[in-house]
């Protein structure tokens, strides 16, 4: 018979639990090495369909959400963007995405809005909403069951498509955090943006059939400091006159239109002002831009700006940066660059000569002059830097010679540069 002591049984009992914790441990490693190995073999499909997965972020195609690839997908737990390239639709299950996302970027149909889970982690969302085959394949309005899929913590929305409507934008009226505001659809007057909360809103974009009666009853936007407009109605006076209220607006984009004098006397007259952009714009006047003291870069694209004009923009005696094209200007309009004293950086493309550029009267500290159209060879090359030794010359130019030659005859300027700053 066998005796043992208490000693020897606690000692026993010891000896199993560590040996039991240790299959468990051992258990566990086991499982957490076979789960990363599912990540890694996901992350690898993903890549071989055209996608990308890096640790909190991700670009996946849509395919993956197939029903024949669901045995294979394993997320990592620790994305938190996750851009989802291709259009969803009923054949595809996102109900495996992870829940702790924060940023959604995705492309849907209509009639597949309810296969989207509630992601109610995300914090920034940009969605693009499609036609679908069957848009009566739900009693309810799509666009109601998008909105219950995301929380009202929003901080950035973003909705592009025929499908956003006024009456779609409202519904994001309880969300009191946003901050990013960008809104895309034909049907889009600007009546929705009244009904939200735009205490906090820092970058707006509306693009859309905006109309004044609506644009005049925008809310305060107190905090803005970036605005991008585009629209296919003519906007006046009232259309912009809420931009007095937004005393630390900086950056301004200004398509479509055509804007009157009135309405673009709005933003002139707003003194924090230090880019504007006008794409395809059409413009009354530019007389009152010689009030935006504060600009530093301004860039006229697709907009009929003549060479009178040219010269009332000299009047910005802050600006830095000027881009002009696909404008009115000729080459004689060029002849007063001049006038704009403090100019850094001047980017056009009004075809010009190699002899025309030599001819120029450029501004004193002009760093940087770029001309699309510009073609010069060696020789030509070397008269345009003999006449302005500061001003590095680029686009076309970089075919006429080799990037040895170009290197050499950049030190040669800096060179120069730097005695006349002694």
């Amino acid at each position: 018979m066998f005796r043992f002591s208490l000693r020897s049984c606690l000692l026993t009992c010891l000896v199993i639990c560590l040996l039991l914790m240790g299959l468990a441990k051992l258990e566990g490693i086991r499982s957490d090495f076979a789960h990363a190995e599912r990540i890694s073999e996901t992350s690898r499909l993903i890549e071989q369909l055209g996608g990308v997965v890096y640790e909190t972020t991700a670009v996946i195609p849509v395919t993956i959400f197939k029903e024949g690839y669901h045995f294979r997908i394993n997320l990592p737990e620790s994305l938190r963007a996750i851009e989802i390239k291709g259009t969803i639709n009923n054949s595809h299950d996102l109900q495996l995405l992870p829940r702790t996302i924060h940023r959604f970027k995705f492309c849907v149909s209509v009639d597949s809005i309810d296969q989207l889970p509630e992601l109610d982690a995300v914090r920034h969302v940009d969605i693009e909403l499609v036609d679908g085959f069957d848009n009566t394949s739900t009693s309810l309005d799509p666009t109601k069951i998008l909105r219950g899929k995301f929380s009202k913590q929003l901080v950035s929305l973003s909705l592009k498509g025929d499908q956003v409507t006024n009456d779609f934008v409202a519904m994001f009226q309880d969300c009191k955090n946003l901050g990013v505001l960008h809104l895309n659809g034909r049907h889009l007057t600007g009546f929705g943006v009244t009904k939200l909360n735009t205490e906090n809103i820092i970058d707006l974009s509306l693009s859309g059939s905006l109309e004044d009666s609506h644009l005049a009853n925008f809310p305060r936007f107190p905090e803005l400091r970036s605005l991008h407009i585009s629209s296919s109605n003519e906007i006046n006076e009232n259309g912009l006159t809420w931009l007095q209220g937004c005393d630390r607006l900086e950056s301004v984009i200004l398509c479509g239109g055509p804007y009157t004098a009135a309405a673009i006397a709005n933003v002139t007259s707003l003194r924090k002002i230090a880019t504007l952009e006008l794409v395809d714009a059409t413009v009354d006047d530019f007389s009152s831009f010689e009030k935006m003291k504060s600009l530093k870069s301004l860039r006229i694209i697709n907009c009929p700006l003549s060479d009178e004009q040219l010269f009332q923009l000299s009047a910005m005696t802050g600006l830095r940066e000027l881009t002009i094209a696909n404008s009115s200007v000729t080459s004689a309009g060029l002849s007063r660059l001049s006038l704009f004293r403090n100019l850094k950086h001047f980017e056009t493309d009004v075809p010009l000569t190699s002899k025309e550029v030599v001819a120029l009267k450029l501004p004193p500290g002009l760093s940087s002059f770029s001309n699309w159209h510009l073609t010069a060879n060696l020789d030509e090359l070397r008269q345009m830097k003999r006449s302005h030794p500061n001003v590095s010359f680029s686009h076309q130019e970089y075919a006429a010679y080799s990037n040895s030659e170009y290197v050499r005859m950049r030190r040669g300027s800096a060179a120069s540069s730097r005695k006349n700053h002694e």
